[in-house]
């Protein structure tokens, strides 16, 4: 009797379909249940091809069978056969599709499952606003009764009193119409405090002018965000320090004549504001200036003189002129400058990085930048070597000869 090999389908232990809950966000925009239907479609057109091939490899294997049975019926040798192997492929291969079907559903269903979650989530959190938003309502409808009733018991209170007699009521009015007096001296002192805080220069000014007289002139301190208020008698000491000021040109001191415009004084200061600044405000705040203080000045103010000649003399020197003896002459030309300004030197002339290089590292990095046939990054990196060299630290000269290559590029 012919019987065909059993046949091992794996059956799906889950639906293939999720619950029909209400769609959220999230698994809105998941199609799982058109992805799962295709799912099951391919896997029953994949099984039913192996299927197919099941059945025609048995009637193949019932043919051959009928045709070993008619020879044996005639004496010939039957050999005995083993299962199909192609039956058995097509097994094996339809227990390979349920389980590849059966992953891909769990993957699905997983999928699903957790954007399902995520709008439980989402539509929690919405839930969880709505509540608050009612919480606040209420608890701004509560306060809103409480001010009415407030309101209500303040307005019934008014009305017994008007009823216990004009005179109470007129005595009471007096008394709030001190407190609310005393209120707004209050926050006027307050105000007062604070534009003292945030200007002492014009608390001063006001407390010693009044808070009519208008300033003799007002100069902008910049690195402060602050006005300061110069009067008539500070004007004239600032003009006496402009008149002895080494680094002042003549053309720029004030005249006799500007004592009545103030607009040429206050540009003088603005302009030199980083030389007048500290001697401007010590004045404006009414510390003393004693003579060492103006003393300081004028000894800054020669220094910036000095230095305002150095470098236009410096800047008449050139380094580049082809030739070794004529550059060698240029070299000589800024050796002897450095030297006749050796005072403006004391503390070293400031650089890139931090660097504060002596007369002798700046013509040597002058030699450096006005080299012919190098590139910017040769010069920067020479003047990165040489000043390692000098004993500067790695960050300070690498800043520098970042300098130089800037300016050279």
């Amino acid at each position: 009797m012919l019987t065909r090999p059993e046949v091992y389908i794996k059956s799906n232990p889950m639906p293939t379909t999720q619950p029909n809950f209400e769609e959220g966000p999230f698994s809105a925009v998941f199609p799982y249940e058109e992805l799962a239907r295709e799912e099951e479609e391919k896997k029953q057109r994949l099984q039913q091809g192996q299927q197919r091939i099941m059945r025609t490899n048995a009637i193949g294997d019932s043919l051959r069978l009928i045709i070993d049975s008619v020879g044996a019926a005639r004496g010939a040798t039957v050999t005995p056969k083993g299962i199909n192997p192609g039956i058995m492929r097509a097994s094996d291969r339809m227990r390979q599709i349920q389980d590849q079907s059966d992953d891909t559903m769990q993957r699905l269903r997983l999928t699903d499952l957790g954007n399902r979650q995520k709008d439980v989530a989402y539509q929690q959190s919405i839930d969880a606003e709505g509540r608050e938003a009612q919480r606040r309502a209420n608890e701004l409808a509560q306060k809103r009764g409480w001010e009415q009733e407030d309101m209500a018991a303040e307005q019934k209170f008014r009305a017994e009193e008007a009823e216990k007699g004009g005179q109470r009521a007129m005595e009471l009015e007096d008394r709030r119409s001190q407190n609310d007096m005393q209120q707004i001296y209050a926050r006027e002192a307050a105000k007062k405090k604070e534009e003292e805080m945030a200007n002492p220069f014009l608390a001063r000014f006001r407390r010693t002018n009044g808070d009519t007289k208008s300033p003799y002139l007002v100069i902008p301190d910049t690195e402060i965000a602050t006005d300061i208020p110069i009067s008539e008698g500070d004007a004239l000491t600032i003009m006496k320090w402009m008149r002895n000021d080494p680094s002042l040109p003549y053309t720029q001191r004030p005249r006799a004549g500007d004592n009545a415009s103030n607009l040429p004084v206050k540009d003088i200061i603005v302009n030199n504001w980083p030389r007048y600044k500290d001697l401007v405000r010590k004045l404006a705040s009414g510390q003393p200036i004693s003579p060492q203080d103006e003393q300081a000045f004028y000894d800054a103010s020669q220094r910036q003189m000095r230095v305002n000649e150095y470098t236009e003399k410096r800047n008449m020197i050139d380094l580049t002129r082809p030739g070794g003896k004529e550059r060698k002459s240029g070299i000589k030309e800024l050796e002897r400058l450095n030297a006749e300004y050796k005072d403006i030197f004391d503390e070293g002339a400031s650089a890139g990085g931090g660097i504060n290089l002596q007369p002798e590292e700046t013509a040597k990095i002058d030699g450096i930048i006005n080299a012919e046939g190098y590139s910017a990054e040769q010069k920067r990196s020479a003047a990165f070597s040489y000043l390692k060299g000098q004993g500067y630290d790695d960050a300070a000269a690498k800043e520098f000869a970042e300098f130089v290559y800037q300016n050279l590029k």
